[in-house]
């Protein structure tokens, strides 16, 4: 992943007609501050765990950092760096008032007791706190996490300073969250694709959608373009591929999948009904006319970019696609639409819970809703007013995201030393 994001960086650099001095990159491309720390929990067998917790804090020329914080097995400084990175970006193309971070503890909450993590969570936030808070950094939900684990961090933070509902986004609606902020990532990218589509083809209503990954953010991805119009013909998570080529039922579907444990594809004993079963990689074959990765980074490689029919590709994943497969889909005329705009929707939202907090308002789902597209709207018509033949929408976000953040920095980093 970091080699990839370097790349891009490299990619949208040289795009520019003025030079950077190197201080200039270094404060873009690298973070601020690096925090570790370790999480002893003796659990209810007596048996000790240490878990390893990280936050990285990449960049507040623009606002407070703002990103996720997860909690994986597999997650590791590294990851945190470019996630946090991306983030910087992301609030930087879309205008928000926020700079980039991520975090997590190396922890898996299926293995853990709800004593065990309302425990993680408070060290957490006793190794964090001071370092944490709505002027200073804010935590959002991320794999591992959901509005509950927000809510932990929430109360264990105002047991420290008092009342305080802006230090987290991602908060349950009865705690000062915001409604419709768990669609938000889904909505975001349903109607980038629309957009999309509609610029360059016709109308979404005509389209033929695939999405890889079907847990929060591809769930509500399918749903809202479902509604929109457009015939979603094949889904896919971590072990299987579900395809129809007249169009799945998603409603349904997704009725079907809210009545089991966890939700997942894997789980529903009657897909069938839907559609025919293949194997997971099966959904980079299927013929549609969008495909949107909405699982992990790096799904789209030198390899399977190649099997991949759609003409327009919609990030809803972080990082999804790899350097190599990029350049692929660009010297073939692929249209991609880069994650830092296609799953801005997310935080989007996040800025409007960490508003409401502030106010002490709190707005109905559609008013959120128009929130969202009004401001994802002026992102996308930014670029696409800026964009041009000699550069993709990925470099096309990243230099606007680069202009504004060399325009927000000190004077004395513009000076060559």
């Amino acid at each position: 992943m970091k080699e990839t994001l370097q790349n891009f960086y490299k990619d949208a650099f040289a795009k520019f007609d003025k030079n950077f001095t190197e201080q200039q990159k270094f404060l873009i491309e690298n973070p601020q501050k690096k925090i570790s720390f370790e999480i002893p929990l003796v659990k209810s067998n007596g048996e000790l765990d240490v878990y390893k917790g990280f936050r990285v804090q990449h960049n507040n020329l623009n606002g407070p950092f703002k990103g996720g914080m997860r909690f994986s097995p597999d997650v590791t400084m590294e990851h945190c760096e470019v996630l946090a990175s991306l983030m910087t970006l992301k609030t930087s193309l879309t205008d928000l008032p926020f700079g980039g971070g991520k975090g997590g503890v190396t922890c898996n909450t299926k293995k853990l007791s709800n004593k065990e993590l309302s425990e993680v969570v408070d060290k957490l936030v006793n190794a964090m706190h001071t370092s944490i808070g709505s002027k200073i950094d804010i935590p959002a939900p991320d794999m591992g996490t959901n509005a509950e684990i927000m809510k932990m961090i929430f109360q264990s933070y105002s047991q420290i300073y008092g009342y305080s509902p802006g230090v987290v986004t991602g908060k349950p609606t009865y705690m000062s969250g915001l409604r419709g902020r768990n669609e938000a990532t889904g909505k975001g990218a349903a109607l980038i694709a629309k957009w999309a589509y509609e610029k360059h083809f016709e109308k979404i209503e005509n389209s033929k959608v695939s999405i890889q990954g079907f847990g929060n953010v591809g769930k509500f991805t399918a749903k809202f373009l479902s509604n929109m119009g457009a015939k979603i013909v094949a889904v896919s998570n971590s072990s299987i591929c579900l395809y129809n080529e007249k169009g799945i039922e998603i409603e349904k579907l997704l009725e079907d999948l809210a009545k089991i444990e966890n939700s997942s594809l894997s789980r529903f004993d009657n897909l069938s009904k839907y559609g025919e079963q293949e194997k997971s990689e099966k959904i980079f074959e299927v013929t549609s006319d969008i495909f949107i990765p909405a699982a992990t980074e790096n799904t789209i490689t030198e390899d399977t970019v190649k099997l991949l029919a759609a003409d327009l590709i919609i990030e809803a994943a972080n990082m999804p696609t790899t350097h190599l497969a990029d350049k692929w889909l660009k010297s073939n005329n692929k249209i991609i639409i880069p994650d830092i705009l296609a799953s801005a929707g997310g935080v989007i939202g996040s800025y409007f819970e960490w508003s409401q907090n502030s106010q002490n308002e709190q707005w109905e789902k559609s008013e959120v809703y128009k929130k969202i597209e009004k401001k994802l709207s002026q992102a996308w018509i930014n670029v696409t007013s800026k964009k041009d033949k000699k550069n993709t929408y990925r470099e096309t976000c990243y230099i606007i995201a680069i202009e504004k953040l060399v325009k927000a920095m000190p004077l004395s980093y513009s000076e060559s030393k």
